[in-house]
């Protein structure tokens, strides 16, 4: 077992924080529902997990992108 596998071990998992969507959403919101559609078309199951989330643009902000990983 490596420093690595130890540290990861020792590390807590906390419970996800959750929110109702709500009717309005943000471009966050958007961005990570379009990922879960094309995650599931592209044949994934959930649970999902948010791998990364880039921010492209530099002067405004334009995109979000949301990588997925599905599995447990």
């Amino acid at each position: 077992m490596t420093d690595k596998d130890v540290h990861r071990s020792s590390r807590r998992r906390h419970p996800p924080g959750k929110a109702p969507v709500k009717e309005k959403k943000s471009a966050l919101e958007d961005a990570l529902e379009d990922a879960y559609k094309k995650a599931r078309a592209d044949g994934g199951h959930p649970p999902f997990r948010v791998e990364a989330i880039i921010l492209e643009g530099t002067n405004p902000l334009t995109d979000y992108l949301i990588e997925l990983s599905s599995g447990h």
